[in-house]
């Protein structure tokens, strides 16, 4: 299972662009958990997640994506660049509007996987513009209503 020290380990090698090499076995991995959090595996305690089900992303099941894939992805979504060198993203201490509009983000993201099986790309343009947002109902909530509920 990958604990928060196993994600940070991850997080540590996206940095060294000589551990982004041609094998699946972090890939491989991260399956493992997923699984995990779509089944509620009994023995690790977790719950079910639902909108992790099975079908939500058909292609990544059987892809072998490499390390390289994976950490670079990885990198993005851990490191910013700023003038004084690499910074750490801290998700854990964003307040609801930063993470709000990052979800909103993620939202017109749509996955597909090229016909050759050995890219991953994002839906372009305007097809996938708010459409996701209108098919999930995800609306701006302010934050005094999440401070509200935060401290109930």
């Amino acid at each position: 299972m990958h604990s928060s020290a196993e994600w940070s380990r991850l997080r540590d090698r996206s940095v060294r662009r000589s551990a982004h090499d041609r094998f699946p076995d972090l890939w491989e991995g991260t399956k493992i958990v997923f699984r995990a959090l779509i089944s509620a595996e009994p023995t690790l305690g977790l719950r079910a997640r639902r909108d992790l089900r099975r079908g939500a992303v058909p292609d990544a099941r059987r892809q072998q994506t490499r390390n390289r894939a994976l950490l670079l992805a990885m990198f993005r979504l851990a490191w910013l660049r700023e003038e004084s060198g690499l910074v750490r993203v801290n998700w854990r201490d964003m307040g609801p509007e930063e993470l709000g509009s990052v979800y909103e983000s993620l939202l017109e993201l749509v996955p597909q996987i090229t016909r050759d099986g050995r890219e991953c790309t994002f839906a372009q343009g305007g097809e996938t513009r708010g459409h996701a947002r209108t098919m999930t109902g995800s609306d701006y909530t302010p934050d005094s209503l999440v401070q509200v509920l935060d401290n109930a």
